[in-house]
């Protein structure tokens, strides 16, 4: 929710200081940002760019300190190519009450629908 009206703030603020995100194979942007400034930056990047909204989130699960979940996201990028949105998959580890590690990734369907999508573009 805070991502999607674009508070900083209060989106950085989930995460612990030493957090790891990690962007898996299959999304647009696969890195690994450490650290909550790398984070933030990360995190001011998609916003200013105004192109990821996150549509859904389905059930979370959690076991322990570990959550996750899947979501419906759109991006411009995608938009583009002729999709609306994509199914990721998540997992956070959560402790104190603060993320220390964040995943995800495109399920494979969605990793196959945007392969397909790319290709049928660079063919035209």
């Amino acid at each position: 929710a805070a991502f999607n009206v674009r508070n900083l703030h209060v989106a950085t603020g989930f995460f612990a200081d030493d957090a790891v995100v990690t962007m898996l194979v299959g999304t647009p942007r696969q890195a690994q940002y450490v650290g909550r400034e790398q984070i933030r930056r990360w995190q001011e990047t998609l916003m200013k760019e105004q192109s990821v909204r996150v549509e859904s989130v389905g059930e979370r699960k959690v076991e322990g300190d570990t959550v996750t979940w899947t979501a419906t996201v759109s991006r411009a990028e995608w938009q583009r190519l002729g999709i609306e949105s994509l199914q990721l998959w998540g997992e956070a580890v959560v402790r104190e009450g603060r993320t220390t590690s964040l995943r995800n990734g495109l399920t494979p369907a969605s990793a196959e629908k945007l392969r397909g999508a790319a290709a049928r573009q660079k063919g035209e």
